[in-house]
Protein backbone atom coordinates (compact mmCIF):
# COMPACT_ATOMS: atom_id res chain seq x y z
CA UNK A 1 0.00 0.00 0.00
CA UNK A 2 1.52 3.30 -1.08
CA UNK A 3 -0.76 5.57 0.98
CA UNK A 4 -0.05 7.17 4.34
CA UNK A 5 -2.89 8.70 6.34
CA UNK A 6 -2.02 11.75 8.44
CA UNK A 7 -4.69 12.25 11.09
CA UNK A 8 -3.64 15.73 12.16
CA UNK A 9 -1.30 17.55 9.78
CA UNK A 10 0.45 20.42 11.55
CA UNK A 11 3.63 20.97 9.53
CA UNK A 12 4.38 19.55 6.09
CA UNK A 13 6.66 20.59 3.24
CA UNK A 14 5.36 19.69 -0.19
CA UNK A 15 7.82 17.61 -2.22
CA UNK A 16 8.90 18.87 -5.63
CA UNK A 17 7.37 15.91 -7.48
CA UNK A 18 3.79 16.98 -6.67
CA UNK A 19 1.77 18.73 -9.32
CA UNK A 20 0.23 22.13 -8.58
CA UNK A 21 -3.20 20.54 -8.07
CA UNK A 22 -1.79 17.99 -5.63
CA UNK A 23 0.19 20.68 -3.82
CA UNK A 24 -2.89 22.88 -3.49
CA UNK A 25 -4.79 19.93 -1.98
CA UNK A 26 -2.06 19.30 0.59
CA UNK A 27 -1.75 22.96 1.53
CA UNK A 28 -5.52 23.33 1.86
CA UNK A 29 -5.66 20.35 4.17
CA UNK A 30 -2.81 21.79 6.23
CA UNK A 31 -4.60 25.12 6.52
CA UNK A 32 -7.79 23.53 7.82
CA UNK A 33 -5.97 20.90 9.89
CA UNK A 34 -8.04 18.08 8.39
CA UNK A 35 -7.21 14.46 7.73
CA UNK A 36 -6.05 13.46 4.26
CA UNK A 37 -4.36 10.61 2.43
CA UNK A 38 -0.87 11.32 1.14
CA UNK A 39 0.13 9.31 -1.91
CA UNK A 40 3.76 9.28 -2.98
CA UNK A 41 4.54 8.58 -6.66
CA UNK A 42 5.77 5.02 -7.12
CA UNK A 43 8.87 6.26 -8.97
CA UNK A 44 9.86 8.50 -6.06
CA UNK A 45 8.07 7.45 -2.84
CA UNK A 46 9.42 10.10 -0.51
CA UNK A 47 8.49 13.33 1.24
CA UNK A 48 10.65 16.24 2.33
CA UNK A 49 10.48 18.38 5.45
CA UNK A 50 9.25 17.54 8.95
CA UNK A 51 5.88 16.13 10.07
CA UNK A 52 4.39 17.13 13.39
CA UNK A 53 1.45 15.33 14.98
CA UNK A 54 0.21 17.46 17.84
CA UNK A 55 3.14 19.83 17.26
CA UNK A 56 3.28 22.92 15.07
CA UNK A 57 7.09 23.16 15.17
CA UNK A 58 8.60 19.66 14.90
CA UNK A 59 12.38 19.45 15.21
CA UNK A 60 12.63 15.89 13.90
CA UNK A 61 11.50 14.24 10.66
CA UNK A 62 8.52 12.87 12.65
CA UNK A 63 7.45 14.29 15.98
CA UNK A 64 4.42 13.23 18.03
CA UNK A 65 3.31 15.39 20.93
CA UNK A 66 0.63 14.73 23.53
CA UNK A 67 -2.37 16.97 22.97
CA UNK A 68 -3.01 17.24 26.71
CA UNK A 69 -6.12 15.06 26.81
CA UNK A 70 -4.58 11.62 27.43
CA UNK A 71 -1.42 12.58 29.28
CA UNK A 72 0.73 10.48 26.97
CA UNK A 73 2.08 10.34 23.43
CA UNK A 74 1.99 6.78 22.04
CA UNK A 75 2.67 5.27 18.63
CA UNK A 76 0.73 2.11 17.83
CA UNK A 77 2.26 -0.52 15.54
CA UNK A 78 -0.27 -3.27 14.93
CA UNK A 79 0.44 -6.62 13.26
CA UNK A 80 -1.85 -9.47 12.27
CA UNK A 81 -1.97 -12.51 14.55
CA UNK A 82 1.15 -14.61 14.04
CA UNK A 83 3.17 -11.73 12.62
CA UNK A 84 5.72 -9.42 14.24
CA UNK A 85 5.41 -5.68 14.87
CA UNK A 86 8.39 -3.46 15.42
CA UNK A 87 10.85 -0.80 14.34
CA UNK A 88 14.21 -1.34 12.65
CA UNK A 89 17.08 1.15 12.73
CA UNK A 90 20.33 1.34 10.81
CA UNK A 91 21.93 2.82 7.71
CA UNK A 92 21.06 2.73 4.02
CA UNK A 93 23.41 -0.23 3.59
CA UNK A 94 22.18 -2.07 6.71
CA UNK A 95 18.71 -0.92 7.61
CA UNK A 96 17.97 -3.50 10.32
CA UNK A 97 21.17 -3.38 12.40
CA UNK A 98 19.14 -2.36 15.45
CA UNK A 99 15.53 -2.42 16.45
CA UNK A 100 12.72 -3.65 18.64
CA UNK A 101 10.20 -6.35 17.70
CA UNK A 102 7.16 -7.93 19.31
CA UNK A 103 6.17 -11.40 18.12
CA UNK A 104 2.42 -11.92 18.36
CA UNK A 105 2.63 -15.71 18.04
CA UNK A 106 4.91 -16.20 21.08
CA UNK A 107 4.31 -12.88 22.90
CA UNK A 108 8.06 -12.23 23.05
CA UNK A 109 9.79 -8.86 22.83
CA UNK A 110 13.34 -8.53 21.49
CA UNK A 111 15.89 -5.71 21.38
CA UNK A 112 18.34 -5.85 18.49
CA UNK A 113 21.84 -4.35 18.23
CA UNK A 114 24.68 -4.90 15.75
CA UNK A 115 22.59 -7.28 13.61
CA UNK A 116 21.59 -9.63 16.44
CA UNK A 117 18.82 -9.88 19.02
CA UNK A 118 20.65 -9.10 22.27
CA UNK A 119 17.85 -9.02 24.83
CA UNK A 120 14.60 -10.98 24.97
CA UNK A 121 11.59 -10.77 27.27
CA UNK A 122 9.37 -13.83 27.00
CA UNK A 123 5.64 -14.14 27.67
CA UNK A 124 6.30 -14.97 31.35
CA UNK A 125 8.41 -11.86 31.89
CA UNK A 126 11.72 -13.74 31.94
CA UNK A 127 14.62 -11.68 30.60
CA UNK A 128 17.24 -13.39 28.45
CA UNK A 129 20.67 -11.95 27.65
CA UNK A 130 22.47 -14.10 25.10
CA UNK A 131 19.68 -16.68 25.16
CA UNK A 132 16.32 -16.92 23.39
CA UNK A 133 14.91 -19.29 26.05
CA UNK A 134 15.39 -17.73 29.49
CA UNK A 135 14.51 -20.12 32.31
CA UNK A 136 14.60 -17.53 35.11
CA UNK A 137 13.62 -13.90 35.65
CA UNK A 138 17.16 -12.91 34.63
CA UNK A 139 19.09 -15.43 32.52
CA UNK A 140 22.45 -14.42 31.01
CA UNK A 141 24.48 -16.73 28.78
CA UNK A 142 27.74 -16.05 26.97
CA UNK A 143 30.46 -17.99 25.18
CA UNK A 144 32.83 -15.03 25.24
CA UNK A 145 35.93 -15.10 27.43
CA UNK A 146 35.59 -13.12 30.66
CA UNK A 147 32.86 -12.68 33.24
CA UNK A 148 29.22 -13.25 32.31
CA UNK A 149 28.20 -10.47 34.67
CA UNK A 150 29.62 -7.81 36.96
CA UNK A 151 28.19 -5.80 39.83
CA UNK A 152 30.36 -2.80 40.70
CA UNK A 153 29.50 -0.17 43.30
CA UNK A 154 31.75 2.90 43.05
CA UNK A 155 30.12 4.71 45.95
CA UNK A 156 32.85 5.89 48.33
CA UNK A 157 30.52 5.97 51.33
CA UNK A 158 30.37 3.31 54.01
CA UNK A 159 27.31 1.67 52.42
CA UNK A 160 28.99 0.70 49.13
CA UNK A 161 27.26 -2.67 49.05
CA UNK A 162 27.46 -5.23 46.28
CA UNK A 163 24.59 -7.70 46.04
CA UNK A 164 21.56 -8.51 48.19
CA UNK A 165 20.03 -11.97 47.86
CA UNK A 166 16.81 -12.64 49.71
CA UNK A 167 15.78 -16.23 49.08
CA UNK A 168 15.19 -19.56 50.77
CA UNK A 169 13.19 -20.61 53.82
CA UNK A 170 14.18 -24.24 54.33
CA UNK A 171 16.88 -26.85 53.93
CA UNK A 172 15.63 -27.96 50.51
CA UNK A 173 16.01 -24.48 48.99
CA UNK A 174 19.03 -22.53 47.81
CA UNK A 175 19.78 -18.92 48.63
CA UNK A 176 22.97 -19.33 46.55
CA UNK A 177 24.24 -22.16 44.38
CA UNK A 178 27.65 -21.97 42.66
CA UNK A 179 28.45 -24.83 40.24
CA UNK A 180 30.70 -25.65 37.31
CA UNK A 181 29.59 -24.79 33.75
CA UNK A 182 27.86 -28.13 33.28
CA UNK A 183 26.04 -27.78 36.60
CA UNK A 184 27.28 -31.19 37.75
CA UNK A 185 29.59 -30.10 40.59
CA UNK A 186 28.67 -27.85 43.50
CA UNK A 187 31.44 -25.48 44.50
CA UNK A 188 29.47 -23.61 47.13
CA UNK A 189 25.88 -23.53 48.34
CA UNK A 190 23.94 -21.51 50.87
CA UNK A 191 20.76 -23.34 51.84
CA UNK A 192 17.51 -21.75 52.88
CA UNK A 193 18.12 -22.64 56.52
CA UNK A 194 21.48 -20.82 56.56
CA UNK A 195 23.76 -23.82 56.20
CA UNK A 196 26.80 -23.25 53.98
CA UNK A 197 28.34 -26.04 51.92
CA UNK A 198 31.74 -26.06 50.24
CA UNK A 199 32.02 -28.94 47.78
CA UNK A 200 28.72 -30.36 48.92
CA UNK A 201 25.09 -29.55 48.14
CA UNK A 202 23.84 -30.96 51.45
CA UNK A 203 25.60 -29.10 54.29
CA UNK A 204 24.54 -30.11 57.79
CA UNK A 205 25.88 -27.06 59.59
CA UNK A 206 26.47 -23.36 59.10
CA UNK A 207 29.97 -24.04 57.72
CA UNK A 208 29.64 -27.58 56.39
CA UNK A 209 32.39 -28.74 54.00
CA UNK A 210 33.06 -31.92 52.09
CA UNK A 211 35.81 -34.00 53.80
Amino acid sequence: NDEVTVISLKTFTVADHYSKTEADTLLAAKATNTALALKAPIASPSFTGKVGIGSSSPVRQLEIKDDGTLGQAIVGIIADAGDAAGIFMGTTSNNNAGGIRYFTDTNKLTLRANDEDRLLIDSAGNVGLGTSSPSAKIHATTATAGYAGKIINTNGASDANGLLISAGTGVSEYALNVTNTAGTTNFMVVKGNGNVGLGTSSPTSITGAAG
